[in-house]
């Protein structure tokens, strides 16, 4: 089975949109849990935690694939989180 080719503008694309999605999720907890609404806020919590898991998978692969690469692409990214 052959793998969907993807650019490494689409995949950095992929990173920011599910990052953004997480920070927005988190916010959105926040407000909730200010305003008493925990069992809301967890939720939100466990979607921004889905969310920051698929940006750090991609990135991840990202990183692998430089690494396998010969042809040493000009992207190199560091993640200091991680995915528990």
């Amino acid at each position: 089975m052959d793998k969907e080719v993807i650019s490494e503008e689409q995949v950095i694309m992929g990173i920011i949109i599910n990052g953004g999605d997480a920070r927005s999720k988190a916010i959105k907890a926040i407000q909730k849990a200010k305003s008493s609404d925990f069992e809301i806020a967890n939720e939100l919590l466990k979607e921004c935690k889905e969310s920051l898991c698929k940006a750090h998978n991609v990135q991840t692969e990202l990183i692998q694939e430089e690494i396998r690469r010969t042809d040493k692409s000009n992207i190199c990214l560091l993640y200091t989180s991680r995915c528990v």
